[in-house]
């Protein structure tokens, strides 16, 4: 994961698009690093990924490894399957026993097109926002 983020900040001297991309991800570590609790990180994501990537339906959910259970943190659109076509899941290694899963659906298949050839900036985010997370369990 580490050299995702390593790539995207050695192309973003050469290109604009990797800069912003660069640029958002640090916006939302800026606004996590501020948030009072996991709900409000939760939806700071969720209002960051929509924003850049129209997501509207999202899970943000902690599995507890040790006990085998998932707590939802938080939710917002329509319910999806993590396994469906159009669906696209993180999980947010925090280095404890919990991990974060964050889980999203696109809306068509040319939403999932877009925001698969995102995948890369959505996955230097996650890496990025992990202690945060952390921090946040």
């Amino acid at each position: 994961m580490k050299d995702i983020m390593i790539d995207l900040i050695k192309s973003s001297c050469k290109s604009e698009d990797k800069l912003t991309a660069l640029k958002n991800i640090y916006e939302l570590y800026d606004q996590l690093q501020y948030s009072e609790d996991l709900t409000e990180m939760a939806q700071s994501i969720y209002e960051w990924l929509n924003k850049k990537l129209k997501i509207k339906n999202l899970n943000f959910s902690l599995f507890d490894m040790e006990h085998n259970t998932t707590t939802n943190i938080f939710k917002k659109g329509e319910d999806f399957f993590l396994d469906g076509e159009l669906s696209f899941y993180f999980i947010v290694n925090t280095h404890t026993e919990v991990n974060a899963i964050l889980s999203f659906t696109a809306d068509t298949q040319a939403h999932y097109d877009i925001i698969n050839s995102r995948n890369y900036c959505l996955e230097a985010a996650f890496f990025q926002i992990s202690p945060i997370i952390q921090n946040g369990i």
